[in-house]
C-alpha cells in the first residue's frame, strides 16, 4: 500500500504539472486547440457518440489502421493496464487492472462486446471470448479499465472491451491477404453499398495456422458479417448476423524450469492427443432508434445469441472434455432526454438464456481425477436490470454524472445425473436441483472539471458486480456447500487527467480497488469461494508528435495486485499453496509497458518500432517461484504499392529473444510450466480497396 501511496503522489505531481503547463499555454493567448484537434467520438460511455475529452474516467482508443496480426490479443494490449496471455491458437487469459485471471473468475471478470452487445451471456461466460472478434473489420476498440458505467453489468467488474465496427453508410470494398510464419495465413475480404434509404456490409474472413511452432497444433477460423441499415420516417434501423467457427489443436504446458529457453522443450506438445477445441457462435440482432417528438430517443435492441464448444481440458489431470452450450433471447432498451444541462438516460436490459453443460474423463484416474461422468446439467438463466444514468453540468467546465443499475438474477439449475459425490468422493459434487436468485446493486459517482479547453481532470466511484458463472455455482468439488456462493463486488476509486499539451496528448489516471467473494480455485485445486484482493495502481496512455514525420505513441502501468485475507488449502502442508494477506497475487506483474515508435518516411511508406514489457510476476500465491519478465521490440511497417494497394509487413521479436506468453508453477507436480513464445518470425499482408 506505500507504493500506492508513492503512486498517487507521483500522479498528482503529474496532474498539478501539467494542468499548470495547459492552463499556462492557453492564458498566454496561444491558438486554441479546436475540437477537432482535441476531440474522439466514443461509443462505449453511453451506447452512443459522445465526447471522449469529457468521459469520467479512464477510456483507451485502440485504432485497428495498418492491422496485420490475426490475433485480437495484439490489440487489446495496446491499452494501459492491461496484459492478454496468448495460449495457443486464440486461446488467451485476460488480466484488465487485475492479475491474468483463470477459470469462473477469467471467464466472468471482463465483458467483451461488439457495439454493445456482448459475446456470450453473463453467466455462461468464455475466458477465451476475443475469439468472437472480427477484427480486421473493426474501426477501433474502446477499453475501459475497472468497472463500466450503469449501462454494464456483470461481467463489467475489472473492465470491459467494446469493438465498434466499421460504418455500413459508405460504399467501399476491400480485400486482405496475410501470410506468416508457421503457415499463418489470412484471406478476409468486406463489401458496403448504399442506396437512398438503406446501406448494408458485408465482411467474411478465414484465418489459421498450419505450421504452429509448437508440435501437433494449429487452427482454422472462419468468420462473418452482415449488416443492413434502412432509415423510415419514424426510425432508423440497423440488422447485424454473425457468427464464427473454430477448430484448432492446442499445445499444453511445456514443463521444466526455463523449459522456454530450450527449444527442443519449447516445441514438444505433451497433450497433442487431448487439447483440442471446436466452437461456433452466431448472434442476429436489431437496432432500432426512434426519435420521439418530445425530443427524446428511444432505442431498442432485439437479439438471439447462440454457442456451442466441445474441447479438451487438458489443464486438468485425466484430461477431461467439456461440452457447453448455451442460446439467449433478449432486450437492451434506453430513453434518452436531453434538456438544457441534463441527459438522462434510463433502460431496461433482459436476459433469458438456456445453457447445458456435460464434463467425461476416459482416462484412468490421476491424481483423484476420476474416470466417467463427471458433471451432467442445464441451467436456465434469467437476468433482468433496471438502469438509470444522468450527466449535469454544473457550470461551464464541471459535469456531473450519478448511475445506478439493479441486477435481478435467477437461475433454475437442473441436475441430469445422479445427485451427491461422484466415484470414491474425493473431487466431484452435483448438487440436486434447485434454483438460485442473486440481486446486485451498482452505483456509479463520477466528477469532471475542465482545467482549460482542451485539459480535464476527473474522478470517477464506481461499484462492480456480477453473479457468479453457472460453472462456478453448479460444478462444485466436495466439501462445498451448495449456496455458499455469493455475487462477486469490486468497489472502485480513481481520479485522473486527460487533455493536450502543445504535441502532446495524454491520459494519467491512478486507482484503488477492494474485492470481496473472490472465487477461484486455489493451487491445491479446492474451490474458494469468500476471497478477498485490493489493487492499486497508476496508468498512463500518451502520444507524442516529435515532428512532422516522427511520432511516439504508447502506454505503461505500475500495479499492485495482493490478496487480502489468509488461506490454508486443506489438506496440503506445502509453503507455496499457503495465501497471506499482503502478499502479491500470482499472474500480476507490476509493470506493464508498450511504446511505439513511429516514422514516416515518405508519403508512401511508414515504419514503426516498438517496445513490449512485461514485469517480474510470481507463479505460487506465497510468492516464493516467478518469471523474471520479457522485453521485445517488434518492426513493422507498411509501403503504399498505389493509392489503393498498400503492403503491410511485421517482424515479431525482432532480436530473437527467449520469453514465455505465461508462466506458472504447477504445486502439485512441484514444476514450472510455460507457454513458449515464438522465436523471431514474419508476417504480411496485402490490402487493396477498390
Amino acid at each position: 500500500m506505500h507504493s500506492f501511496l508513492r503512486a498517487t503522489a507521483l500522479c498528482l505531481t503529474s496532474a498539478v504539472c501539467l494542468s499548470w503547463g495547459a492552463s499556462s499555454v492557453y492564458a498566454d493567448g496561444a491558438d486554441e486547440v479546436t475540437p477537432a484537434d482535441v476531440d474522439e467520438i466514443i461509443v462505449t460511455t453511453t451506447r452512443s457518440n459522445s465526447n471522449r475529452q469529457t468521459h469520467i474516467g479512464n477510456i483507451a482508443r485502440v485504432n485497428t489502421r495498418d492491422l496485420v496480426s490475426i490475433f485480437p490479443t495484439d490489440l487489446v494490449n495496446k491499452a494501459p493496464g492491461v496484459l492478454v496471455h496468448r495460449g495457443n491458437g486464440q486461446e488467451h487469459l485476460t488480466s484488465i487492472r487485475s492479475p491474468v485471471l483463470t477459470g469462473g473468475a477469467g471467464a466472468g471478470s471482463f465483458l467483451f462486446m461488439e457495439d454493445g452487445l456482448s459475446f456470450r451471456a453473463a453467466p455462461f461466460a468464455n475466458v477465451n471470448s476475443l475469439m468472437d472478434s472480427m477484427s480486421f473489420d473493426t474501426a477501433r476498440v474502446e477499453i475501459i479499465r475497472g468497472p463500466g458505467s450503469a449501462l454494464y453489468g456483470s461481467n463489467a467488474v475489472h473492465g470491459l472491451v467494446n469493438f465498434i465496427t466499421k460504418d455500413a453508410t459508405e460504399d467501399s470494398q476491400s480485400i486482405r491477404l496475410g501470410y506468416g510464419s508457421y503457415g499463418r495465413y489470412e484471406l478476409s475480404g468486406s463489401k458496403a453499398w448504399s442506396g437512398e434509404r438503406s446501406s448494408s456490409r458485408l465482411a467474411l474472413s478465414l484465418t489459421g495456422e498450419d505450421d504452429a511452432y509448437r508440435d501437433a497444433s494449429g487452427f482454422q477460423q472462419r468468420k462473418l458479417r452482415l449488416q443492413h441499415n434502412w432509415q423510415t420516417a419514424q426510425a432508423d434501423y440497423r440488422l447485424t448476423f454473425a457468427a464464427m467457427s473454430l477448430n484448432q489443436e492446442t499445445a499444453g504446458y511445456a514443463e521444466g524450469r526455463d523449459a522456454y529457453r530450450v527449444e527442443t522443450l519449447a516445441k514438444q506438445n505433451s497433450d497433442a492427443d487431448e487439447a483440442f477445441r471446436d466452437a461456433w457462435s452466431a448472434r442476429l440482432s436489431l437496432d432500432i432508434t426512434i426519435p420521439l417528438d418530445s425530443g427524446a430517443t428511444l432505442k431498442l435492441r432485439p437479439y438471439l445469441r447462440s454457442n456451442d464448444m466441445r474441447f479438451g481440458m487438458h489443464f486438468l489431470p485425466g484430461d477431461p472434455v467439456e461440452e457447453n452450450d448455451h442460446s439467449s433471447i433478449g432486450l437492451q432498451s434506453s430513453y434518452t432526454v436531453q434538456s438544457g444541462d441534463w441527459n438522462i438516460i434510463a433502460g431496461l436490459d433482459s436476459e433469458y438464456t438456456r445453457g447445458k453443460l456435460t464434463e467425461f474423463q476416459s482416462k484412468p484416474t490421476v491424481f483423484g481425477y476420476e474416470p466417467g461422468l463427471h458433471y451432467d446439467y442445464a441451467v436456465d438463466a434469467t437476468v433482468i436490470a433496471p438502469y438509470l444514468h444522468t450527466e449535469q453540468r454544473i457550470s461551464d467546465a464541471t459535469r456531473l454524472t450519478v448511475g445506478v443499475r439493479a441486477e435481478f438474477t435467477q437461475y433454475d439449475y437442473d441436475n441430469k445425473t445422479t445427485d451427491g459425490n461422484f466415484g470414491n468422493g474425493t473431487k466431484y459434487y452435483r448438487p440436486a436441483d434447485r434454483s438460485d436468485d442473486y440481486v446486485d446493486i451498482s452505483p456509479k459517482f463520477g466528477l469532471s472539471h475542465d482545467l482549460s479547453p482542451d485539459t480535464t481532470v476527473f474522478l470517477n466511484i464506481a461499484r462492480g458486480n456480477r453473479a457468479p458463472q453457472t460453472t462456478d455455482a453448479y460444478r462444485l468439488r466436495v466439501g462445498q456447500r451448495v449456496g455458499d456462493i455469493k455475487s462477486e463486488s469490486l468497489m472502485s476509486y480513481e481520479a485522473g487527467l486527460r487533455g493536450r499539451l502543445s504535441a502532446l496528448r495524454y491520459e494519467v489516471s491512478a486507482y484503488m480497488m477492494e474485492k470481496r467473494n473472490y472465487y477461484f480455485r486455489d493451487s491445491a485445486n479446492n474451490n474458494v469461494w469468500n476471497g478477498r484482493t485490493q489493487h492499486v495502481g497508476i496508468e498512463l496512455d500518451a502520444d507524442l508528435q516529435l515532428s512532422e514525420t516522427i511520432a511516439l505513441a504508447g502506454a505503461a502501468s505500475y500495479a499492485e495486485h495482493e490478496w487480502d485475507f489468509n488461506h490454508r488449502p486443506a489438506g496440503t502442508p506445502r509453503a507455496e499453496n499457503i495465501i497471506t494477506a499482503g502478499d502479491a497475487i500470482d499472474s500480476a506483474p507490476k509493470t506493464l509497458a508498450n511504446f511505439d515508435l513511429n516514422w514516416q518516411v515518405s508519403d508512401s511508406s511508414r515504419v514503426s518500432l516498438a517496445w513490449e514489457h512485461v514485469g517480474r510476476y510470481y507463479l505460487d500465491a506465497a510468492n516464493i517461484h516467478s518469471y523474471d519478465g520479457h522485453n521485445l521490440a517488434h518492426l513493422k511497417g507498411q509501403i503504399a504499392l498505389d493509392p489503393a494497394t498498400k503492403l503491410l509487413f511485421k517482424i515479431n521479436n525482432l532480436f530473437d529473444r527467449h520469453f514465455a506468453k505465461r508462466a506458472d508453477y504447477n504445486t502439485t507436480t512441484r514444476n514450472y510450466r510455460y507457454f513458449p513464445g515464438e522465436p523471431r518470425h514474419i508476417s504480411i499482408t496485402l490490402t487493396r480497396d477498390f
